[in-house]
């Protein structure tokens, strides 16, 4: 999952709003903020995502202050028999805004149980020997803000491009999944989003794992 501009406090001013977004609107976002708030290689093809809204495989959300868009939170959706799954593709608190807490109201208003999901996904960095203060920093922080938002570890981690994530879910009321659920769900996800290809080709651009 991509993360930008998370914070500690809220110093709320306003009702926070958070609603779905048409494509005008997501496209907006993703002009003005996205491609901005996130590096060249994480940022997919608007194209994609268009295509995604359309076939009912991925919702655009936007949060706001009065008529001020204060971040935003871009979901890819599946449905394996009467599931529904989701895993947040991109997450962020608007410069302006951010520092204000706004991060943890944003998560905790777009529950599972609001956006009917059964569960919902988020890769976070792994925590790897051999980083830098800095960066070990960074991602020990969006773990600790993911737990108190309450997601839980999953036991199931991945390799996307390179890069190393674990598995975070965030349940329906808390509600526990075992490993080996985490894993299928995971596992079905990564390959309606990448194709099997992709997913399991001799290339390895993506592998899963247990923890």
């Amino acid at each position: 999952m991509r993360l930008k501009g998370v914070t500690k406090r809220m110093n709320r001013q306003d009702e926070m709003e958070i609603r779905e977004l048409s494509y005008a609107e997501a496209r907006e976002i993703y002009v003005n903020h996205l491609r901005e708030d996130f590096p060249r290689s994480e940022v997919k093809p608007f194209s994609r995502i268009r295509s995604g809204m359309r076939k009912g495989a991925y919702r655009c959300f936007g949060a706001f202050l009065g008529n001020e868009l204060a971040g935003y939170a871009f979901l890819a959706h599946y449905r394996l028999g009467k599931t529904a799954v989701g895993l947040l593709d991109y997450f962020a608190v608007v410069t302006g805004r951010r520092g204000q807490g706004l991060g943890s109201e944003i998560l905790r208003q777009l529950s599972p149980a609001r956006l009917s999901l059964f569960c919902i996904l988020i890769e976070t960095e792994q925590i790897i020997p051999g980083l830098a203060d800095a960066d070990r920093e960074i991602r020990e922080r969006r773990v600790r803000f993911y737990e108190r938002a309450g997601a839980c570890r999953s036991g199931v981690s991945t390799r996307l491009f390179g890069v190393a994530f674990d598995i975070f879910l965030m349940t329906e009321s808390g509600k526990k999944i075992d490993r080996e659920m985490a894993r299928r769900l995971t596992d079905y996800v990564y390959r309606r989003m990448y194709g099997p290809l992709r997913y399991t080709g001799t290339a390895q651009v993506l592998r899963l794992q247990q923890s």
